[in-house]
């Protein structure tokens, strides 16, 4: 996947849309951090959620996965479809405590998904 951790253009989803954060199956207390289409990243749809359960490691990639493919179908393929840009690939990031799009925290326990859409469901890059 190349870089995307220049200048990016945040498209602000509707408040409505960020507060119907669906419940996942691990059953975490999830919360809308960032939705953006970043401007050097043609296509892509970024989403991340601040999952405070992550902190101290208590979580394994496996379950939080099937967390993240639920975001992908319930959150963003509807956004992307609601998007005046073409998606064709949604990225999913799980933080135990933010991180803003492009910087990073080694501290932090923190997992990523990337997904292909071009079909209309959501299958892993």
């Amino acid at each position: 996947m190349k870089k995307i951790f220049s200048a990016f253009l945040v498209v602000l989803m509707p408040l409505a849309a960020q507060a119907d954060t669906p419940i996942v199956p691990s059953g975490q207390p999830l919360s809308v951090h960032q939705t953006l289409t970043p401007s050097d990243a043609e296509g892509l749809l970024y989403l991340s959620f601040v999952a405070p359960n992550l902190a101290g490691g208590s979580m394994s990639f496996e379950i939080a996965s099937m967390d993240m493919d639920a975001l992908c179908e319930e959150v963003g393929i509807p956004q992307a479809k609601e998007s005046v840009s073409e998606i064709n690939e949604i990225v999913i990031r799980l933080f135990a405590e933010p991180i803003d799009y492009g910087t990073s925290n080694p501290d932090v326990v923190q997992y990523l998904a990337a997904y292909d859409i071009s079909t209309g469901r959501c299958a892993w890059i």
